[in-house]
């Protein structure tokens, strides 16, 4: 098993290098723009948290805001982020049974430890990627002097919330917990449907619920539970904790259908 997690390491992360940079370019880019966007409303400093909150807003469901008449904007840059986190969760386990990975299943003979250590590194590719994306917003935020907690209530203009009244357990949960486990979750049922048909399918249902997360709020969606705007009345109404239990569930039971599947499908 520690071989495995161990190949898995150096090609799936390590070996991974170029894609997670254009990750990072990404996240740097809308990093920037945020920063860009709040001295357009004179809004000088923007902390961490601003910032990060900014690039993992999301949005209001589009249902919500075609039923009392307000301009829908699509959330771009979340998107973007998003996709780009599906593409690399599909990439490697498909290009690895193509090369090293197929002998390395050949010589563990135990295809439910070949698949257990698939289940690790999507959970070790998705904290790298947000955690190389949150280096990219500090550094932005080191060039705009501004501080990491701070969230001013000023800033609610072009944050479309006022995320002031959170202390820094709340904002944490709103920029990092919630966003980190809903990627995880929707990475391993793309995973699962990576094994059980293929990437085609993986990638098409992963865009279905991408963009059922953008028109509706229902948490089955699962990435709108990672939208910092949406996040906001989970807080303060306290649902966020059946919604971090929920998408729990989710993974444990994607994990032992994964454990069952690969034991019956012949991937050699």
């Amino acid at each position: 098993m520690k071989g495995i997690i161990k190949h898995d390491w150096q090609s799936g992360i390590v070996g991974n290098w170029k894609q997670i940079i254009v990750f990072a370019v990404v996240f740097y880019i809308c990093s920037v723009f945020t920063v860009a966007n709040a001295r357009g409303g004179n809004i000088e400093n923007v902390s961490f948290f601003e910032n990060l909150v900014y690039v993992m807003q999301g949005c209001i469901p589009c249902s919500q805001e075609m039923e009392f008449g307000s301009h829908f904007v699509i959330p771009t840059k979340w998107m973007i982020l998003q996709i780009i986190v599906a593409y690399i969760v599909a990439d490697y386990p498909v290009y690895d049974l193509k090369t090293y990975g197929i002998n390395l299943l050949v010589q563990t003979k135990s295809k439910t430890k070949w698949w257990i250590g698939k289940v690790i590194w999507t959970i070790e590719i998705v904290c790298a990627l947000y955690i190389v994306g949150y280096c990219m917003i500090e550094l932005v935020t080191i060039f705009a002097e501004g501080d990491f907690f701070t969230v001013r209530e000023s800033a609610g203009f072009f944050l479309h919330n006022d995320y002031s009244v959170f202390n820094r357990f709340g904002l944490c949960l709103i920029g990092m917990v919630l966003p980190i486990i809903a990627s995880v979750t929707i990475s391993l049922i793309e995973l699962l449907l990576l094994f059980a048909f293929n990437n085609v399918v993986a990638y098409a249902v992963v865009f279905f619920f991408l963009i059922a997360s953008v028109f509706y709020e229902n948490p089955i969606w699962i990435f709108g539970n990672g939208m910092s705007i949406r996040s906001v009345n989970r807080l303060l109404d306290g649902t966020y904790v059946t919604e971090l239990i929920g998408m729990g569930m989710v993974c444990i039971l994607i994990s032992l259908c994964g454990c069952i599947l690969i034991r019956k499908k012949d991937i050699l």
